[in-house]
């Protein structure tokens, strides 16, 4: 039975553990997508732009214009801030609306930077690339909002449950649902952070800042050049029917117990009833009375032993 348990058990944990761990893999996919395909129209769109806009220093002002109008509709269909071309001579044109972001170099696999939030202003996030061939550059910045549709309140997590970006320096990105009104710092401060941060992907059980029993699933992003989807899940949300259950195990565990220890009684009962029998019968022939006799009840040992007694107490009556 304990053992049944026990795999039981250690199924449920499995499963939820693994529920969590899908909800952060399909964050991470949905993610990661989302840049690829910016990545993408924004390569077409910079391959194709010297087709639409032809380079002619004779009608510059017109080219200056149709690239203008053309960056302007390409942003207005990607839904982004900004955006900054840069002609292989060193000529920029930005339209949208202009920010200080610090365009940082990409590390391998990067598809995107993100800004560091003020209290201004909340976190972006840039693509930037070149043609090769005109050796002209683009740099897309786009809103938080671009990507905040992915860390939706109660992601497939239950009552309980949360999932957030963070970025390289652990600070959050998009900002975890049910802990708004209890943070009081920007970053989690877990062991799983720190795992994550060391580009680490799993799943643990620890506590969190508010030191609640969690499971904690996180996902490396290095499309991002660092930084983690973190999804967690309230342990006692998770492992609510292992607990209905344990109760369930232990009510039958007493029922059980309280049910053998009622016919060991009885059977005790059966066992010692005719042994005190022979008692009282062995002390009338200590005191000699060898004209009682044992009560013979059934065909067991104890019928045998009252048997013995009462041939006894015969041989007995006829010696004296």
């Amino acid at each position: 039975g304990y053992l049944g348990y026990d795999y039981l058990a250690g199924n449920i944990k499995k499963t939820q553990i693994r529920a969590v761990a899908n909800v952060a893999d399909m964050r991470f996919e949905q993610l990661v997508e989302l840049f690829k395909t910016s990545n993408t129209r924004a390569i077409h769109f910079l391959n194709h732009l010297s087709s639409e806009c032809t380079r002619n220093d004779e009608i510059k002002n017109d080219q200056d214009a149709c690239l203008k109008n053309t960056l302007t509709n390409f942003i207005d269909e990607e839904g982004a801030l900004s955006a900054t071309l840069t002609h292989s001579t060193g000529e920029e044109l930005t339209v949208g609306h202009p920010t200080s972001l610090q365009i940082k170099p990409f590390q391998e696999k990067q598809l995107v930077g993100f800004s560091k939030a003020s209290s201004n202003t909340s976190h972006q996030y840039y693509i930037k690339l070149c043609n090769e061939n005109t050796l002209d550059c683009l740099v897309v910045i786009y809103p938080l909002k671009a990507i905040q549709h992915i860390f939706m309140a109660n992601s497939g997590l239950g009552a309980s449950g949360d999932v957030f970006l963070l970025d390289a320096n652990s600070a959050f990105i998009t900002r975890p649902h049910l802990l708004t009104r209890q943070l009081n710092s920007e970053s989690p401060e877990d062991h799983a952070t720190q795992h994550c941060l060391t580009r680490k992907n799993a799943e643990i059980l620890d506590i969190d800042r508010r030191n609640i029993d969690i499971i904690h699933s996180f996902r490396f992003v290095p499309e991002m050049g660092g930084g983690c989807i973190m999804a967690h899940l309230d342990q006692k949300e998770a492992f609510a029917t292992l607990n209905i259950m344990q109760w369930r195990v232990a009510l039958i565990a007493m029922t059980l117990i309280g049910f053998a220890l009622y016919i060991a009684l009885l059977v005790g009962r059966n066992i010692v009833r005719p042994i005190d029998k022979l008692c009282e019968v062995t002390h009338e022939i200590i005191n000699g009375n060898y004209t009682v006799s044992a009560v013979v009840v059934g065909d067991d040992e104890i019928s045998a032993l009252a048997n013995a007694f009462n041939l006894m107490t015969k041989r007995l009556e006829s010696a004296f």
